[in-house]
């Protein structure tokens, strides 16, 4: 756990108090305070086994809600490191070149920047044929 290159901003701190109390109240009947989950997350605290058994019990409480997973075929690129059996969580967005990605920020709109630069350039161009 902690900050990599998967996301672009730390989370603010109500998002730790948030992620604090799914992780907190099943497992031990209070939350987390969002100290301590912040902490853990920038790498200040140590990533304890409890702290481990009451993710596990929330992910296992949402895949039992949630129902079974269901296995699909992915096209990954050479460079990411995949193991058999990850569970991937959000969902795919079509990209505005028309590529099914999965999201590495949940307001991640386009796959790539060169397909960006031309999502903006077409907007350009219709708002200019409007006028």
């Amino acid at each position: 756990m902690g900050k990599d290159d998967v996301w672009e901003r730390e989370p603010r701190l109500e998002e730790f108090a948030s992620a604090g109390a799914v992780i907190g109240n099943p497992a031990r009947g209070r939350p987390y305070t969002k100290y301590y989950i912040r902490n853990v997350w920038r790498g200040k605290q140590k990533f304890t086994e409890a702290l481990r058994i009451a993710c596990w019990k929330v992910l296992g409480e949402s895949l039992r809600r949630d129902g079974p997973s269901r296995n699909r075929l992915v096209r990954l690129p050479p460079n990411v490191n995949f193991v058999d059996g990850s569970l991937i969580l959000p969902d795919s967005v079509l990209c505005f070149c028309g590529q099914w990605f999965i999201p590495k920020t949940p307001n991640q709109k386009y796959h790539t920047k060169d397909c960006k630069k031309a999502a903006y350039k077409a907007r350009r161009e219709q708002v200019r044929g409007q006028r």
